[in-house]
C-alpha cells in the first residue's frame, strides 16, 4: 500500500469517526453556557411529559412496531430556582419556573448528538436557559442541563 492510499484510509476514517460522535464538552461549549441569557441552578417540582405513548404501538411476540421513526415527547417542567447566577428577566431564588422542549426518542438512533435529557422529579440541575414569553426553553440542547466546565480539561 502507497502513502497516498494509507494517507486517504485514514483521513477518510478520521474525517468519519468526527462527524459519527456526539459534542464533546469544550472551551467554545464552556463559553456558550457562559454567554446563556439564564444561567440558573433549578430543582424540579412537576414533570409532564404529553405526546405518544406506548400503548400506540403494535407488538408482535419480541418486536415492537410505532407509527413513525422516533417518539417526541412534549416535557413541561415545574422547577424552584435555587441559585440565580445570571438572569436577562431578573429570575430570582425561590421563584417558580415553567420549562417547557421537545424530547425526541429516537428507537435507532443515529451517531451525534443526544436529545434533551427528561429531567427527574425532586432533583437538582444547572440550567442554560432563554425565556420565551413567559415560559423557559433550553438553549444548548443536551448541554442545556449539564455543567460542561469539569468536563474540559
Amino acid at each position: 500500500m502507497n502513502k497516498l492510499t494509507r494517507f486517504s484510509i485514514v483521513a477518510m476514517l478520521s474525517l468519519q469517526s468526527s462527524i459519527y460522535t456526539e459534542r464533546k464538552p469544550t472551551k467554545g461549549l464552556v463559553q456558550e453556557q457562559r454567554n446563556a441569557p439564564e444561567q440558573l441552578e433549578i430543582q424540579v417540582v412537576e414533570v409532564n411529559k404529553l405526546g405518544k405513548s406506548r400503548s400506540e404501538c403494535r407488538e408482535y411476540s419480541f418486536l415492537i412496531f410505532c407509527k413513525g421513526y422516533d417518539e417526541e415527547f412534549s416535557i413541561a417542567i415545574t422547577a424552584i430556582v435555587q441559585k440565580a447566577l445570571k438572569s436577562s428577566s431578573n429570575t430570582k431564588v425561590g421563584d417558580t419556573i415553567m420549562i417547557e422542549y421537545t424530547h425526541k426518542n429516537n428507537y435507532n438512533p443515529p451517531p451525534g448528538a443526544r436529545p434533551i435529557p427528561v429531567l427527574a422529579k425532586g432533583k437538582k440541575y444547572p440550567a442554560y436557559l432563554s425565556k420565551e414569553g413567559n415560559k423557559f426553553a433550553p438553549t444548548l440542547g443536551y448541554w442545556s442541563f449539564r455543567d460542561a466546565k469539569p468536563l474540559v480539561k
